[in-house]
Protein backbone atom coordinates (compact mmCIF):
# COMPACT_ATOMS: atom_id res chain seq x y z
CA UNK A 1 0.00 0.00 0.00
CA UNK A 2 1.01 3.64 -0.51
CA UNK A 3 2.09 4.98 2.88
CA UNK A 4 3.50 8.41 2.12
CA UNK A 5 3.85 10.85 -0.78
CA UNK A 6 6.18 13.87 -0.74
CA UNK A 7 6.09 16.40 -3.61
CA UNK A 8 8.40 19.35 -4.22
CA UNK A 9 8.28 21.94 -7.05
CA UNK A 10 5.73 19.98 -9.08
CA UNK A 11 3.09 21.82 -11.15
CA UNK A 12 1.30 24.16 -8.72
CA UNK A 13 2.76 22.47 -5.63
CA UNK A 14 5.71 24.13 -3.98
CA UNK A 15 6.01 21.52 -1.22
CA UNK A 16 3.54 18.92 0.00
CA UNK A 17 3.72 15.86 2.24
CA UNK A 18 0.77 13.52 2.65
CA UNK A 19 0.42 10.22 4.51
CA UNK A 20 -2.12 7.44 4.00
CA UNK A 21 -3.56 5.05 6.58
CA UNK A 22 -4.67 1.44 6.15
CA UNK A 23 -7.89 0.95 4.28
CA UNK A 24 -9.69 3.00 1.67
CA UNK A 25 -8.71 6.65 1.15
CA UNK A 26 -10.71 9.27 -0.74
CA UNK A 27 -9.48 12.70 -1.85
CA UNK A 28 -12.26 15.09 -2.82
CA UNK A 29 -12.36 18.70 -3.92
CA UNK A 30 -13.67 21.14 -6.46
CA UNK A 31 -12.41 21.32 -10.00
CA UNK A 32 -8.95 22.87 -9.96
CA UNK A 33 -8.29 21.96 -6.33
CA UNK A 34 -5.31 19.78 -7.34
CA UNK A 35 -6.63 16.20 -7.32
CA UNK A 36 -5.27 15.47 -10.79
CA UNK A 37 -1.92 17.04 -9.85
CA UNK A 38 -1.57 14.51 -7.02
CA UNK A 39 -2.26 11.67 -9.46
CA UNK A 40 0.14 13.21 -11.97
CA UNK A 41 2.89 13.38 -9.34
CA UNK A 42 2.23 9.75 -8.38
CA UNK A 43 2.41 8.73 -12.03
CA UNK A 44 5.69 10.67 -12.38
CA UNK A 45 7.35 8.80 -9.49
CA UNK A 46 6.03 5.50 -10.90
CA UNK A 47 7.86 6.01 -14.20
CA UNK A 48 5.60 8.07 -16.48
CA UNK A 49 7.40 10.23 -19.04
CA UNK A 50 8.83 13.43 -17.59
CA UNK A 51 8.02 16.89 -18.96
CA UNK A 52 9.86 20.08 -18.01
CA UNK A 53 6.52 21.92 -17.94
CA UNK A 54 5.69 20.17 -14.65
CA UNK A 55 8.25 22.30 -12.80
CA UNK A 56 6.78 25.17 -10.80
CA UNK A 57 10.16 26.91 -10.66
CA UNK A 58 12.45 25.86 -13.50
CA UNK A 59 15.52 27.04 -11.60
CA UNK A 60 14.94 24.43 -8.90
CA UNK A 61 14.88 20.65 -8.83
CA UNK A 62 11.52 18.86 -8.97
CA UNK A 63 11.27 15.85 -6.64
CA UNK A 64 8.54 13.31 -5.93
CA UNK A 65 9.07 10.54 -3.37
CA UNK A 66 6.63 7.72 -2.63
CA UNK A 67 6.87 5.22 0.24
CA UNK A 68 5.14 1.85 -0.08
CA UNK A 69 4.65 -1.02 2.34
CA UNK A 70 5.14 -4.30 0.49
CA UNK A 71 4.98 -7.72 2.10
CA UNK A 72 4.28 -9.71 -1.02
CA UNK A 73 6.79 -12.30 -2.21
CA UNK A 74 5.78 -11.59 -5.81
CA UNK A 75 8.00 -8.51 -5.85
CA UNK A 76 11.16 -10.43 -4.93
CA UNK A 77 11.94 -11.71 -8.45
CA UNK A 78 12.09 -8.11 -9.73
CA UNK A 79 14.53 -7.07 -6.98
CA UNK A 80 16.71 -10.15 -7.51
CA UNK A 81 16.77 -9.72 -11.30
CA UNK A 82 17.84 -6.08 -10.96
CA UNK A 83 20.27 -6.64 -8.07
CA UNK A 84 18.32 -4.42 -5.67
CA UNK A 85 17.87 -4.72 -1.90
CA UNK A 86 14.42 -6.03 -0.95
CA UNK A 87 12.68 -4.65 2.13
CA UNK A 88 9.10 -4.43 3.40
CA UNK A 89 9.35 -0.63 3.09
CA UNK A 90 9.96 0.51 -0.47
CA UNK A 91 10.96 4.08 -1.34
CA UNK A 92 10.71 5.36 -4.91
CA UNK A 93 12.17 8.76 -5.81
CA UNK A 94 12.14 10.63 -9.12
CA UNK A 95 13.93 13.89 -9.79
CA UNK A 96 13.94 16.38 -12.65
CA UNK A 97 16.84 18.83 -12.58
CA UNK A 98 16.82 22.41 -13.94
CA UNK A 99 18.88 21.05 -16.86
CA UNK A 100 15.90 18.79 -17.65
CA UNK A 101 17.78 15.63 -16.64
CA UNK A 102 15.61 12.93 -15.08
CA UNK A 103 16.94 10.61 -12.37
CA UNK A 104 15.22 7.67 -10.68
CA UNK A 105 15.96 5.76 -7.47
CA UNK A 106 14.64 2.60 -5.82
CA UNK A 107 15.60 2.42 -2.14
CA UNK A 108 18.30 5.06 -2.84
CA UNK A 109 19.83 2.96 -5.63
CA UNK A 110 19.95 4.67 -9.05
CA UNK A 111 17.85 2.86 -11.66
CA UNK A 112 16.70 3.46 -15.22
CA UNK A 113 13.31 4.93 -16.06
CA UNK A 114 12.38 1.56 -17.59
CA UNK A 115 13.16 -0.28 -14.32
CA UNK A 116 11.10 2.28 -12.38
CA UNK A 117 8.22 1.91 -14.83
CA UNK A 118 8.36 -1.90 -14.62
CA UNK A 119 8.09 -1.84 -10.82
CA UNK A 120 5.53 0.99 -10.84
CA UNK A 121 3.05 -0.97 -12.95
CA UNK A 122 3.16 -3.74 -10.33
CA UNK A 123 2.51 -1.33 -7.46
CA UNK A 124 -0.31 0.96 -8.63
CA UNK A 125 -3.01 0.96 -11.29
CA UNK A 126 -3.90 4.56 -12.20
CA UNK A 127 -6.84 4.96 -14.55
CA UNK A 128 -9.65 7.32 -15.46
CA UNK A 129 -12.76 7.06 -17.59
CA UNK A 130 -10.60 7.60 -20.69
CA UNK A 131 -7.75 5.25 -19.73
CA UNK A 132 -7.55 1.54 -20.56
CA UNK A 133 -7.86 -0.47 -17.36
CA UNK A 134 -5.17 -2.84 -16.17
CA UNK A 135 -8.02 -5.21 -15.32
CA UNK A 136 -8.44 -5.94 -19.03
CA UNK A 137 -4.87 -7.27 -19.18
CA UNK A 138 -4.86 -11.08 -19.30
CA UNK A 139 -1.56 -11.35 -17.37
CA UNK A 140 -2.93 -9.11 -14.62
CA UNK A 141 -6.14 -11.15 -14.43
CA UNK A 142 -4.09 -14.34 -14.03
CA UNK A 143 -1.99 -12.65 -11.34
CA UNK A 144 -5.15 -11.76 -9.40
CA UNK A 145 -6.34 -15.36 -9.61
CA UNK A 146 -2.97 -16.67 -8.38
CA UNK A 147 -2.96 -14.18 -5.50
CA UNK A 148 -6.52 -15.06 -4.54
CA UNK A 149 -5.66 -18.77 -4.60
CA UNK A 150 -2.44 -18.12 -2.63
CA UNK A 151 -0.44 -19.83 -5.36
CA UNK A 152 2.72 -17.70 -5.07
CA UNK A 153 4.99 -20.45 -3.71
CA UNK A 154 3.73 -22.94 -6.29
CA UNK A 155 4.08 -20.34 -9.04
CA UNK A 156 7.68 -19.56 -8.06
CA UNK A 157 8.56 -23.26 -8.06
CA UNK A 158 6.94 -23.71 -11.45
CA UNK A 159 8.76 -20.70 -12.94
CA UNK A 160 12.15 -22.01 -11.75
CA UNK A 161 11.54 -25.40 -13.36
CA UNK A 162 10.13 -23.80 -16.52
CA UNK A 163 13.17 -21.54 -16.91
CA UNK A 164 15.42 -24.59 -16.57
CA UNK A 165 13.29 -26.41 -19.15
CA UNK A 166 13.69 -23.55 -21.64
CA UNK A 167 17.46 -23.47 -21.00
CA UNK A 168 17.84 -27.22 -21.53
CA UNK A 169 15.70 -27.11 -24.67
CA UNK A 170 17.89 -24.35 -26.13
CA UNK A 171 21.03 -26.33 -25.28
CA UNK A 172 19.56 -29.38 -27.04
CA UNK A 173 18.75 -27.26 -30.09
CA UNK A 174 22.34 -25.95 -30.19
CA UNK A 175 23.76 -29.47 -29.99
CA UNK A 176 21.54 -30.67 -32.85
CA UNK A 177 22.53 -27.68 -35.00
CA UNK A 178 26.19 -28.36 -34.23
CA UNK A 179 25.81 -31.98 -35.26
CA UNK A 180 24.19 -30.97 -38.58
CA UNK A 181 26.26 -27.95 -39.58
CA UNK A 182 29.72 -28.71 -38.22
CA UNK A 183 30.46 -32.00 -39.95
CA UNK A 184 32.64 -30.34 -42.60
CA UNK A 185 34.35 -28.16 -40.02
CA UNK A 186 35.05 -31.18 -37.82
CA UNK A 187 36.61 -33.01 -40.76
CA UNK A 188 38.94 -30.07 -41.29
CA UNK A 189 39.80 -29.86 -37.58
CA UNK A 190 40.46 -33.60 -37.50
CA UNK A 191 42.80 -33.25 -40.48
CA UNK A 192 44.71 -30.45 -38.73
CA UNK A 193 44.93 -32.44 -35.51
CA UNK A 194 46.16 -35.58 -37.30
CA UNK A 195 48.89 -33.53 -38.94
CA UNK A 196 50.06 -32.15 -35.58
CA UNK A 197 49.85 -35.53 -33.85
CA UNK A 198 51.88 -37.12 -36.64
CA UNK A 199 54.50 -34.36 -36.22
CA UNK A 200 54.91 -35.50 -32.58
CA UNK A 201 55.93 -32.06 -31.32
CA UNK A 202 57.70 -32.15 -27.97
CA UNK A 203 57.95 -29.55 -25.21
CA UNK A 204 61.07 -27.39 -25.72
CA UNK A 205 61.97 -29.20 -28.94
CA UNK A 206 62.05 -26.13 -31.18
CA UNK A 207 64.85 -24.45 -29.24
CA UNK A 208 66.85 -27.66 -29.06
CA UNK A 209 66.53 -28.32 -32.80
CA UNK A 210 67.43 -24.71 -33.60
CA UNK A 211 70.61 -24.96 -31.53
CA UNK A 212 71.64 -28.30 -33.07
CA UNK A 213 71.02 -26.96 -36.57
CA UNK A 214 73.08 -23.84 -35.94
CA UNK A 215 75.90 -25.95 -34.50
CA UNK A 216 76.01 -28.36 -37.45
CA UNK A 217 75.75 -25.56 -40.01
CA UNK A 218 78.79 -23.89 -38.40
CA UNK A 219 80.71 -27.05 -37.47
CA UNK A 220 84.03 -26.00 -39.05
CA UNK A 221 84.04 -22.64 -37.31
CA UNK A 222 83.15 -24.25 -33.95
CA UNK A 223 85.99 -26.78 -34.32
CA UNK A 224 88.43 -24.01 -35.17
CA UNK A 225 87.38 -21.87 -32.21
CA UNK A 226 87.68 -24.79 -29.78
CA UNK A 227 91.14 -25.69 -31.10
CA UNK A 228 92.30 -22.07 -30.93
CA UNK A 229 90.99 -21.73 -27.38
CA UNK A 230 92.83 -24.86 -26.19
CA UNK A 231 96.00 -23.82 -27.97
CA UNK A 232 95.88 -20.36 -26.40
CA UNK A 233 95.29 -21.80 -22.95
CA UNK A 234 97.57 -24.81 -22.76
CA UNK A 235 98.77 -26.48 -25.94
CA UNK A 236 101.03 -23.94 -27.69
CA UNK A 237 104.61 -23.12 -26.79
CA UNK A 238 103.55 -19.67 -25.62
CA UNK A 239 100.24 -20.68 -24.06
CA UNK A 240 98.77 -18.77 -21.16
CA UNK A 241 99.52 -21.59 -18.71
CA UNK A 242 103.12 -21.80 -19.95
CA UNK A 243 103.57 -18.07 -19.47
CA UNK A 244 102.01 -18.29 -16.02
CA UNK A 245 104.69 -20.83 -15.08
CA UNK A 246 107.35 -18.36 -16.22
CA UNK A 247 105.59 -15.60 -14.25
CA UNK A 248 105.53 -17.73 -11.12
CA UNK A 249 109.23 -18.48 -11.43
CA UNK A 250 110.06 -14.78 -11.75
CA UNK A 251 107.96 -13.80 -8.74
CA UNK A 252 109.47 -16.64 -6.74
CA UNK A 253 112.93 -15.16 -7.30
CA UNK A 254 111.63 -11.67 -6.64
CA UNK A 255 110.49 -12.49 -3.11
CA UNK A 256 114.13 -12.85 -1.98
CA UNK A 257 114.38 -9.12 -2.37
CA UNK A 258 110.76 -8.10 -1.81
CA UNK A 259 109.19 -10.42 0.82
CA UNK A 260 105.64 -9.14 0.23
CA UNK A 261 105.82 -10.51 -3.33
CA UNK A 262 105.07 -13.91 -1.83
CA UNK A 263 101.35 -13.04 -1.73
CA UNK A 264 101.33 -12.92 -5.53
CA UNK A 265 102.43 -16.54 -5.75
CA UNK A 266 99.16 -17.71 -4.15
CA UNK A 267 97.10 -15.60 -6.58
CA UNK A 268 99.10 -16.92 -9.53
CA UNK A 269 98.49 -20.51 -8.36
CA UNK A 270 94.77 -19.78 -7.98
CA UNK A 271 94.63 -18.38 -11.51
CA UNK A 272 96.48 -21.42 -12.88
CA UNK A 273 93.98 -23.78 -11.23
CA UNK A 274 91.03 -21.89 -12.74
CA UNK A 275 92.57 -21.80 -16.22
CA UNK A 276 93.44 -25.53 -16.08
CA UNK A 277 89.79 -26.26 -15.25
CA UNK A 278 88.70 -24.19 -18.23
CA UNK A 279 91.15 -26.03 -20.47
CA UNK A 280 89.84 -29.41 -19.28
CA UNK A 281 86.24 -28.30 -19.87
CA UNK A 282 87.07 -27.12 -23.38
CA UNK A 283 88.83 -30.38 -24.12
CA UNK A 284 85.79 -32.35 -22.88
CA UNK A 285 83.52 -30.11 -24.92
CA UNK A 286 85.63 -30.76 -28.00
CA UNK A 287 85.37 -34.52 -27.47
CA UNK A 288 81.63 -34.56 -26.63
CA UNK A 289 80.35 -32.14 -29.30
CA UNK A 290 78.70 -34.10 -32.13
CA UNK A 291 79.62 -32.95 -35.61
CA UNK A 292 78.00 -35.79 -37.52
CA UNK A 293 77.38 -34.27 -40.94
CA UNK A 294 74.96 -37.07 -41.84
CA UNK A 295 72.51 -35.86 -39.18
CA UNK A 296 72.46 -32.33 -40.63
CA UNK A 297 69.79 -33.23 -43.22
CA UNK A 298 67.67 -34.94 -40.57
CA UNK A 299 67.84 -31.93 -38.23
CA UNK A 300 67.18 -29.55 -41.13
CA UNK A 301 64.06 -31.49 -42.17
CA UNK A 302 62.76 -31.49 -38.60
CA UNK A 303 63.34 -27.75 -38.27
CA UNK A 304 61.63 -27.07 -41.63
CA UNK A 305 58.61 -29.17 -40.60
CA UNK A 306 58.15 -27.21 -37.36
CA UNK A 307 58.56 -23.93 -39.25
CA UNK A 308 55.95 -24.92 -41.85
CA UNK A 309 53.43 -25.86 -39.14
CA UNK A 310 54.01 -22.57 -37.30
CA UNK A 311 53.52 -20.58 -40.52
CA UNK A 312 50.43 -22.61 -41.42
CA UNK A 313 48.80 -21.82 -38.07
CA UNK A 314 50.06 -18.21 -38.08
CA UNK A 315 52.08 -18.35 -34.86
CA UNK A 316 55.61 -17.20 -34.04
CA UNK A 317 55.87 -18.88 -30.66
CA UNK A 318 56.41 -22.66 -30.43
CA UNK A 319 54.42 -22.77 -27.17
CA UNK A 320 51.42 -21.36 -29.07
CA UNK A 321 51.79 -24.20 -31.55
CA UNK A 322 51.47 -26.73 -28.72
CA UNK A 323 48.44 -24.80 -27.38
CA UNK A 324 46.75 -25.03 -30.79
CA UNK A 325 47.24 -28.80 -30.78
CA UNK A 326 45.66 -28.97 -27.30
CA UNK A 327 42.68 -26.85 -28.41
CA UNK A 328 42.14 -29.01 -31.49
CA UNK A 329 42.14 -32.13 -29.33
CA UNK A 330 39.41 -30.63 -27.14
CA UNK A 331 37.27 -29.52 -30.11
CA UNK A 332 37.55 -32.82 -31.95
CA UNK A 333 36.95 -34.71 -28.71
CA UNK A 334 33.82 -32.70 -27.99
CA UNK A 335 32.45 -33.39 -31.46
CA UNK A 336 33.35 -37.07 -31.29
CA UNK A 337 30.79 -37.75 -28.56
CA UNK A 338 28.16 -35.21 -29.66
CA UNK A 339 25.62 -37.98 -30.34
CA UNK A 340 25.95 -39.13 -26.73
CA UNK A 341 25.61 -35.52 -25.56
CA UNK A 342 22.40 -35.15 -27.57
CA UNK A 343 20.92 -38.34 -26.09
CA UNK A 344 21.83 -37.26 -22.55
CA UNK A 345 20.39 -33.78 -23.13
CA UNK A 346 17.18 -35.24 -24.56
CA UNK A 347 16.77 -37.24 -21.34
CA UNK A 348 17.28 -34.06 -19.27
CA UNK A 349 14.70 -32.17 -21.32
CA UNK A 350 12.17 -35.01 -21.03
CA UNK A 351 12.67 -35.27 -17.28
CA UNK A 352 12.32 -31.52 -16.81
CA UNK A 353 9.26 -31.41 -19.06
Amino acid sequence: MLKHLAISNYALIDSLSISFDDGFSVITGETGAGKSILLGALGFVLGDRSDSSIMLDESKKCTVEATFIIDNERFKPFFEANDLDFDDELILRRELTPTKKSRAFINDTPVTAQQLKELGTQLVDIHSQHDSLLLTNADFQLEIIDNAANNNALLNDYQKVYHRFVLLRNELKSLREMAQKNVAENDFLTFQLDELVKADLQEGEYEEVSQKLELLENAEEVKTLLAQSLSTLSESEYSILSQLNDLKSSVDHLRRYIPQAEQYLERIDSTKIELKDIAQDLDSLQDSTQFDASSLNEIQERFDLIQRLMMKHHVNDYAEMLKIREDLQKKVGAFANIDEQIVAKEREVKSCE
